[in-house]
């Protein structure tokens, strides 16, 4: 007889991704080729040409068109079934505002947000929400291989 906690270890992870720009493409692809399902969800139709078109075929990446700061588009795009919510559109405000409503409306238990503006990502870091700037990670890289 199987528990169900490991039910739940054997279900597929599903991720909601805001944001289908070359990052957002990248950790779609990535997610899927781990095992997870993912949803992602852009304004721009054309994004999605950026999506490895067997996946999407497939249905391992599930493309939405929609504004991932308007409840409905959000529910469109299944988030009350997503484990990981990610907000990586280009706008800091957009991805912070999503993911405050992933945390807060719809509960997802692990929200992840792209944060440029370093002031804001330690705000949001203390808020539950992890923030990752891309800013600080490339500076950090970059001051390494500079002390070479």
């Amino acid at each position: 007889m199987i528990s169900n906690s490991d039910q739940a270890a054997q279900r597929r992870k599903t991720v909601l991704i805001m944001g289908c720009g070359r990052l957002g493409a990248l950790i779609a692809t990535s997610l899927v080729e781990q095992g997870c399902k993912v949803h992602i969800l852009d304004r721009a139709s054309e994004t999605f040409g950026r999506l490895p078109e067997i996946m999407v075929q497939e249905g391992s990446i599930e493309p939405v068109i929609g504004d991932g700061t308007h409840q409905a588009d959000l529910r469109k795009a299944s988030i009350r079934d997503a484990d990981v919510f990610i907000a990586v559109s280009g706008r800091d405000t957009q991805n912070a505002l999503a993911a405050q409503m992933a945390l807060h409306v719809f509960e997802i238990p692990n929200v992840i947000c792209r944060m440029n503006d370093l002031t804001r990502k330690e705000m949001y870091d203390g808020l539950g929400i992890t923030a990752v700037s891309g800013i600080r990670l490339v500076a950090d890289m970059m001051i390494s291989a500079a002390r070479r």
